[in-house]
């Protein structure tokens, strides 16, 4: 039969040695554990059913009806395939090949497609409107131009289509392509960077993100450190190129466009990291706009760029005699420049009432928006409060002028957070509903599972109905959950008792 693999799915290497293999991605064990280079997995084959042409030698005609048959990727993401006689149709193998055939290239194209559709399925004229206007979230516009520029972000969006297709169809042998294409993707990534030309190209920088993306969707691994670990590497891979180019290379275009849009991500890293972000600095909040005016969503995330080095203080603090008088200047001087973020956040507030969602009685019931700028730019808005709010909390001193009751309670936020989540979970609202809304949630939980306060087990639940999904919101659980175990290892290993990471990470229970 043409096209039929070979029975063993292990990596080229380990058959060729005749050793087991354990099958990881992109490069197995077994030969990383040997210090030898992996050869790779055969992609799993692509299967499309293809009308043979008759030749000459063919003696009776076929009937019309058992030719017509075909394979296609149908606009509500489900693969529809044709039953084909076997006497007409022979099965075609679309494996990788340095001269991809028509049909493979139509293949890819077609699946890519359906990827970007199902990024965001509501077709609401509004959001579109205030998304040029405000330029929220371009990175649809931005990849649908680019990915043709570069094989590596190519073969990752194509992986995602690919895996995103089987995950909604419930087809494990498309996810399972989908993370070969994955494997694919990452080699191809390794030859751009080592390209003097390639490597200064503005499609190479989408490529850590759209990397970054496949691991929080497909990433789950039995070691449960292990996807956030692959996702942080994609983040540091993205601040490396910002960095190796300068903030003067991102003042207009594309690259502008995807630096303003994927920042996010590395300040997202960098507040996991709890160390202080280079695009705090002034350089990087100026020089990329100096021929752009700045959106409401770039001033928002001027002001979360400076929380990471907030948190690496109380870090700091935390290894300080807290009667001592080092202790008392650095908690100080933290304690002012989380009150000028706090400032800062509430003028972006009174010249953005119109673009953020007013606040709502304090009850565990869902919220919902009028259009996706309003809910973007509001739950990253909580989000931000809630780790200012969060952070002075934890600096005041109870016998100090300043008084915790002076400021909002930071669970406010967190309560917020998690009633948005049933509109972010929203089937129309796609990839990127789950994918706003997976940091503030994960930190929104964080904060609801240390309270002491029994009602929030009720807006824990809300979110938690969500995750019951098998889909999107399913992987977004595993990965905040990866995300949540990296953390509390890493707190281990500098010296945290099990007690006190328990407290710090479930509230003393696990929910």
């Amino acid at each position: 039969m043409v096209g039929v693999p070979g029975r063993s799915k292990a990596c080229i290497t380990c058959r060729r040695r005749r050793k087991g293999c354990d099958l990881k991605t992109p490069s197995c064990g077994q030969c990383e554990r040997m210090g030898i280079m992996c050869g790779g997995y055969d992609p799993d084959r692509m299967w499309i059913n293809h009308a043979v042409v008759p030749t000459q030698t063919a003696t009776r005609p076929r009937p019309a009806s058992q030719t017509q048959h075909s394979s296609t990727i149908a606009q509500d993401n489900a693969v529809t395939v044709r039953a084909a006689s076997t006497q007409t149709h022979n099965f075609l193998c679309l494996a990788a090949t340095s001269r991809p055939s028509l049909t493979a290239s139509a293949y890819a194209a077609n699946t890519i497609e359906t990827f970007f559709s199902m990024w965001n399925p509501d077709t609401d004229n509004n959001a579109v409107d205030k998304a040029e206007l405000l330029r929220f979230d371009g990175f649809e516009n931005v990849m649908s131009k680019l990915y043709v520029q570069d094989e590596a972000l190519k073969l990752l969006l194509l992986a995602l289509g690919t895996g995103l297709l089987g995950k909604n169809t419930d087809d494990v042998a498309l996810v399972r392509q989908g993370r070969v294409l994955y494997g694919r993707g990452l080699k191809e990534m390794s030859t751009a960077l080592a390209s003097r030309r390639r490597v200064r190209s503005e499609a190479l920088l989408a490529v850590p993100r759209v990397a970054g993306l496949f691991e929080i969707l497909f990433g789950a691994d039995p070691d449960t450190t292990v996807q956030a670990q692959s996702y942080v590497s994609h983040a540091h891979g993205l601040i490396t190129m910002y960095t190796n180019r300068g903030p003067e290379s991102y003042t207009d275009g594309v690259a502008h466009n995807l630096f303003s849009d994927g920042r996010k991500t590395v300040i997202i890293s960098d507040i996991r990291a709890r160390k202080p972000s280079i695009l705090n600095e002034t350089a990087w909040k100026i020089i990329p706009w100096t021929k752009h005016a700045k959106t409401p969503k770039d001033l928002l995330f001027d002001i979360f760029a400076g929380i990471p080095e907030i948190l690496s203080r109380i870090d700091t603090l935390d290894t300080l005699d807290p009667t001592s008088h080092a202790s008392a200047q650095l908690r100080a001087s933290t304690l002012r420049a989380c009150k000028t973020l706090e400032t800062q956040m509430r003028f972006w507030t009174s010249i953005n009432e119109n673009l953020v969602a007013p606040m709502v009685r304090d009850e565990p019931t869902p919220i919902f928006f009028p259009d996706r700028a309003q809910a973007y730019l509001t739950v990253n808005y909580w989000c931000l409060a809630l780790y200012i709010y969060q952070s002075i909390q934890t600096l005041i001193i109870p016998d100090s002028s300043s008084t915790v009751s002076q400021y909002p309670s930071p669970i406010i936020f967190a309560r917020l957070i998690a009633r948005s989540t049933p509109y972010f979970f929203d089937p129309g609202k796609g990839i990127w509903g789950a994918l706003t809304v997976a940091f503030p949630i994960g930190m929104a939980l964080l904060a609801l599972r240390r309270s002491r306060d029994e009602e929030d087990t009720k807006y824990i639940k809300i979110v938690i109905d969500e995750w019951r999904s098998p889909k999107i919101p399913n992987c977004i659980k595993a990965f905040l959950d990866s995300m949540r175990g990296q953390a509390a290892a890493n707190w281990l290993k500098k010296g945290w008792s099990k007690e006190r990471v328990s407290e710090m990470f479930l509230g003393g229970k696990d929910v």
